[in-house]
């Protein structure tokens, strides 16, 4: 590989590194489950996943939101911890939080899900569905 190429490899791999202290995190809880929402502006859309478990890994139990925007391109991730998938269905939660926030609904699995669209206040989505 060149040293162009590899320096080029280099910077791609740094900008979409998961870095969760990379934004504004609030931990909510509702129900005895843990919420952790984490909005943040320094991570390419294809950097969101590895942060998504990093978050989930962190958080240990409980439901991660993970709300992106980046050079104008907006994605938000549900997630579900593995010992709480069965309580808990990261498609349903974003359903519920698409249709309170007027954005479109994406889709995924059970333990991740991920649309995209602008929010104003996930904070405030996050609490109205979950009521807390």
């Amino acid at each position: 590989m060149t040293e162009k190429k590899a320096l080029e490899k280099k910077v791609q791999d740094l900008q979409t590194a998961p870095q969760s202290n990379a934004g504004n995190t609030n931990t909510l809880e509702a129900d005895g489950t843990k919420i952790l929402i984490h909005e943040t502006d320094k991570v390419e859309p294809k950097g969101l996943r590895p942060l998504m478990d990093k978050l989930k890994q962190e958080l240990k139990s409980g439901i991660v939101v993970l709300y992106a925007e980046y050079e104008g391109k907006s994605s938000l991730l549900v997630g579900v911890t593995e010992d709480k998938v069965k309580e808990h269905d990261a498609r349903d939660i974003l359903k519920t939080v698409s249709e309170k926030a007027g954005i479109q609904s994406g889709g995924g699995r059970k333990d991740l899900a991920q649309s995209g669209g602008r929010l104003s206040d996930v904070n405030a989505v996050i609490k109205d569905v979950f009521s807390c």
